[in-house]
């Protein structure tokens, strides 16, 4: 990009801020004007269509958008600085809106600049650290309009903007019809499992059973409602052991010579899995005091503080890893009787997860699962061959959405890597 050219924003663009509002100005039954808050925007810039409110009509036409105009968010929430000067490109849907005042609109001069283009290089990580870093406030955090005004951009031909933009728009088209595919597999998952742990599946047919109102007399009513005759309904203290895991000493954590062990806390725990991106391991000195809190691959974890009632299984490369206080492990059962995959979805599962919530009040001050109480909850018992029929039935969907996981983060990849070449000039030509 020899010719590019850098300019000032303000050099290449007007900017204008959004309406003056009051909570009483929000309508409740959807009718009047969609309404595009901060809410409205992603971490780091995009659409976030489950933001948006309505508020009452009363504006000026010069107050409403339209497709494709470019905002920027001067005001934030989260002390992280997430949402401020982060960018979003005013979608098809969305035309006749209008915006709050903690957004601004940025309007280009059409013979210099591309809004989309800009919208793309407001993304970059660069620009992102620059707008936190002119951002200060207590407890809200606000853009100062003059950085705004200051911002440095690299500017080249129009049709060279042109150009990136729709390279760039192209991958975040594919981005979108993948989030969309994981958002419909979530929701099949979540249907099949109300399913699956309320009418099971006849290892005869292989099928589900027919449903309490198409045969009734397929089922009995217990305290967890209707559920197969064949099924039981026992204690989780009943057939596993509940054993928490362990602090690690003040003044010990994570030390120069460290032991192959993770030390798994609660922030590496997702519904099912772990993430392993940043795994902190056990010191050498330490592992003799705390080797016993170590969890299994055969067992189930769940997570007891800070985020509660999340249930699921390490991988075969972290087994043995340390446990944190805050969370357990459910474990010692006979592997005979009860599959560990059945025990983490049905922990999982609207059977559980009721009961986890039920508890969570309980006692006050700090929300905290109690170990005993985690051994009360009711849980309910197929055969082990139809507890590992229902396992396989749920491994299918999830295995589309660990697909779709894996392309939507190879997508994101590659979308970084683009803008890193085509926005700063690394790449000389496209």
């Amino acid at each position: 990009m020899s010719d590019s050219i850098i300019y000032r924003l303000d050099e290449i663009a007007k900017f204008s801020k959004g309406i003056n509002y009051s909570l009483s100005d929000y309508t409740d039954n959807g009718s009047g004007i969609t309404f595009i808050t901060i809410k409205s925007i992603l971490k780091g810039g995009g659409y976030d269509k489950t933001g948006l409110k309505t508020i009452r009509n009363r504006f000026s036409q010069q107050d409403f958008l339209a497709e494709n105009d470019l905002l920027i968010a001067i005001t934030d929430l989260t002390r992280d600085g997430d949402i401020v000067g982060s960018p979003i490109i005013i979608p098809k849907q969305l035309n006749g809106s209008v915006a709050s005042m903690d957004l601004v609109k940025i309007t280009p001069n059409k013979s210099v600049a591309c809004a989309r283009y800009l919208y793309y290089f407001l993304m970059l990580p660069s620009t992102r650290r620059y707008f936190v870093n002119h951002s200060s406030g207590s407890t809200v955090l606000h853009l100062e309009t003059r950085a705004i005004l200051k911002l440095n951009l690299l500017v080249p031909s129009l049709d060279y903007q042109k150009r990136i933009a729709t390279i760039l728009s192209t991958v975040d088209e594919v981005i979108e019809k993948t989030e969309t595919a994981i958002e419909k597999y979530k929701a099949i998952k979540t249907g099949m499992m109300q399913d699956l742990f309320t009418r099971g599946i006849d290892v005869k047919t292989g099928k589900l059973r027919p449903s309490f109102q198409e045969d009734p007399e397929l089922y009995k009513e217990t305290e967890l409602g209707w559920i197969p005759k064949e099924w039981e309904i026992v204690k989780i203290g009943d057939f596993s052991k509940i054993k928490g895991g362990k602090r690690m000493p003040v003044g010990k954590e994570f030390s120069d010579a460290l032991t192959p062990f993770p030390y798994l806390r609660v922030t590496d725990m997702q519904n099912g899995s772990i993430d392993q991106s940043d795994l902190k391991y056990v010191p050498v000195e330490i592992e003799p005091l705390i080797r016993s809190y170590k969890i299994s691959v055969d067992d189930v974890y769940v997570t007891i503080a800070g985020t509660l009632g999340l249930f699921g299984t390490i991988p075969t490369n972290l087994d043995q890893s340390q446990l944190t206080e805050n969370a357990a492990r459910i474990c010692e059962f006979d592997k005979t009787v009860y599959d560990r995959d059945f025990i983490k979805h049905q922990c999982n599962s609207r059977i559980i997860q009721s009961q986890v919530i039920r508890e969570i009040g309980v006692g006050g001050g700090v929300p905290k699962l109690a170990l005993y109480r985690i051994t009360k909850f009711l849980f309910l018992k197929p055969t082990i061959s139809e507890q590992k029929a229902i396992v396989e039935r749920i491994k299918v969907i999830e295995s589309k959405l660990y697909k779709e996981s894996v392309s939507l983060n190879k997508y994101k990849q590659i979308k970084q890597g683009l803008m890193a070449d085509l926005l700063t000039g690394s790449a000389r030509t496209i």
